[in-house]
C-alpha cells in the first residue's frame, strides 16, 4: 500500500543509554505507532522496557465503512485504538 516506516531513538549522549524508541508505519489509511520507554531496574542493574504504548488509527476509503463480519450495518469510517503496557518486578531466570 505504499506504507512508509520511520523510527527514532532517544539516547543519553554521555552514556549511550537508550531511554526511548519509537517506530511508526503509515500509509494513506493506516497509522501504527509504537513507543517504548526504558528505565534502570535496580535489582538487575540493567536498562529494561518500563512502558510500551501502541496507537493504531485506521480509516476506510469506501462509503461502506469497516466490515463487521457480515452482520450488516456500518461501523464507521474511522477507528482508533491505544494500548498501554507497564513492566515491573523483573527477575533473573536461571
Amino acid at each position: 500500500e505504499g506504507a512508509t516506516t520511520t523510527g527514532r531513538v532517544w539516547v543519553e549522549v554521555g552514556t549511550g543509554i537508550v531511554r526511548q524508541t519509537e517506530l511508526a508505519v503509515s500509509s494513506k489509511n493506516f497509522l501504527l505507532r509504537t513507543t517504548a520507554k526504558y528505565a534502570l531496574d535496580p535489582g538487575l542493574g540493567m536498562w529494561l522496557p518500563s512502558e510500551v504504548v501502541q496507537f493504531v488509527d485506521v480509516s476506510s476509503t469506501g462509503s461502506g465503512g469497516f466490515s463487521n463480519m457480515g452482520a450488516g450495518g456500518n461501523m464507521g469510517a474511522r477507528q482508533s485504538l491505544e494500548g498501554r503496557t507497564r513492566y515491573m518486578k523483573f527477575r533473573r531466570v536461571r
